[in-house]
């Protein structure tokens, strides 16, 4: 979680999480804080070792992992742009960047706030990767939808409501970071000239929004068993090979769980063929091939019940889309 309490910056050179170790902000990071916009400083130590150097500026960005650390996770005014924590914020900014060369679109869905959707966005703008493809974004920013089965017990309608006018305050704090980076070609705008959303259940705009179109990555958030469903049946055919699939609460809530094994079972996805992978809650491990024999699936709805792998707290799943 966000500390409300400790240190708080603008900073527009790296991500910012919360751990024992703080950093020391230089006076030129202090400097930068141009935009008005309010972040949370949240360090994580073992994020630095994992994807590379403290302090680099974004006008000698080259790589891949340059932009991964220059790739905002936005607060504003306390609040977060999206609800995944940071373990899984990077995780689906690493499947874009893994599908960056498989030829398809990007689909979305659940995105809320869109801080993930926002930050997909910033870091392939950042590697000139957008290029041809378009960003499908869907959600009904009413929170979720009335359950429709005893799969989806425990969920409450209207629960993690965000605004459609919020999501596009965090997009306008994602763009005054963006267009201040000097080593980004192109502007915000024209990244976001790519993105197309759409406000309904997935079940209503899924079909006709993907009709005809072929995706690299389809992101699915949608918690409960039928709006999981919704956005497998709305999009997970339009995959080619090498795309990849991503469930955010597949080991968070047993619907969840329960709709992507229903739809493996019935589109005959093996685990040899196609295996998930889990993704754990912490940076300190990373994602696994899920194996039954040591892995718990969720056995409910409730929050704070997540699936675990001998003992590791998991949340999110993806698999690869394979030729059959």
């Amino acid at each position: 979680m966000f500390s409300t309490t400790g240190l708080r910056c603008a900073l527009l050179v790296f991500i910012c999480f919360q751990s024992r170790d703080a950093l020391r902000l230089t006076p030129e990071q202090k400097d930068l804080n141009q935009n008005g916009v309010d972040i949370d400083l949240m360090t994580v130590s073992e994020y630095w070792n994992k994807f590379g150097k403290q302090n680099m500026l974004l006008s000698k960005v080259k790589t891949w992992d340059e932009c991964l650390m220059n790739t905002p996770l936005v607060v504003v005014d306390g609040e977060r742009s999206t609800m995944k924590q940071q373990n899984k914020f990077i995780e689906i900014l690493k499947l874009a960047r893994d599908t960056s060369e498989v030829h398809g679109d990007i689909a979305m869905a659940g995105i809320a706030g869109g801080g993930d959707a926002y930050g997909v966005i910033f870091y392939l703008a950042c590697r000139e990767k957008l290029g041809g493809r378009k960003v499908h974004l869907f959600d009904t920013w009413e929170g979720l939808p009335g359950a429709q089965g005893k799969e989806d017990d425990g969920f409450k309608q209207g629960a993690y409501h965000i605004t459609y006018e919020r999501f596009l305050n965090f997009g306008e704090a994602y763009g005054n970071k963006y267009d201040s980076y000097t080593g980004i070609k192109g502007s915000w705008i024209k990244a976001m000239a790519h993105a197309v959303t759409y406000k309904g259940l997935f079940a209503d705009t899924m079909p006709d929004a993907l009709s005809g179109s072929k995706l690299a990555l389809l992101s699915c958030d949608g918690d409960m068993y039928g709006s999981t469903m919704d956005c497998l049946n709305g999009g997970a055919s339009h995959l080619v090979p090498g795309a990849v699939v991503y469930q955010d609460d597949y080991y968070s809530f047993i619907g969840n769980y329960m709709a992507v094994q229903r739809y493996r079972e019935e589109k005959n996805i093996s685990d040899g063929i196609s295996p998930i992978f889990v993704v754990p809650f912490t940076a300190e491990v990373e994602p696994i091939k899920e194996d039954r024999t040591m892995c718990v699936p969720p056995k409910t709805n409730e929050g704070g019940k997540q699936g675990n792998c001998q003992g590791i707290r998991y949340e999110a799943g993806y698999w690869f889309q394979r030729e059959t």
